[in-house]
């Protein structure tokens, strides 16, 4: 039997446990349906760009693309793996990453 390369391991489907794990290291992430969902109001329209782009620029790093709505100064972030069919540890690794990249952003946010 042949080992999955260790980057198909991360896009294989989390069981319940393992989201409720995963999601008690991001708390300002929700599980909604099948996406990690992230919410975010900036102070201007300027930053919300900001943030999207550098969302953008990590997922295009990571080959890992999420769904990103973007309504003046709010941002909604959504991870999910089409081939899991729901959450992947590969989703958990981006959503840690887009969480850091508020950490760079020099202004503070209005709200999570």
């Amino acid at each position: 039997m042949t080992q999955k390369p260790a980057a198909d391991k991360q896009k294989e489907p989390l069981t319940p446990q393992e989201i409720q794990e995963r999601l008690s290291t991001l708390p300002d992430w929700k599980h909604v349906d099948k996406y990690l969902l992230r919410v975010k109001t900036f102070p201007s329209y300027k930053d919300a760009l900001d943030y999207v782009y550098a969302v953008g620029m990590t997922a295009e790093k990571f080959n890992h693309h999420p769904d990103i709505v973007m309504n003046f100064k709010r941002v909604e972030v959504r991870y999910w793996t089409h081939t899991a069919r729901g959450l992947s540890a590969l989703d958990f690794k981006l959503a840690a990453e887009v969480e850091a990249l508020l950490k760079k952003i020099p202004t503070p946010s209005v709200s999570s």
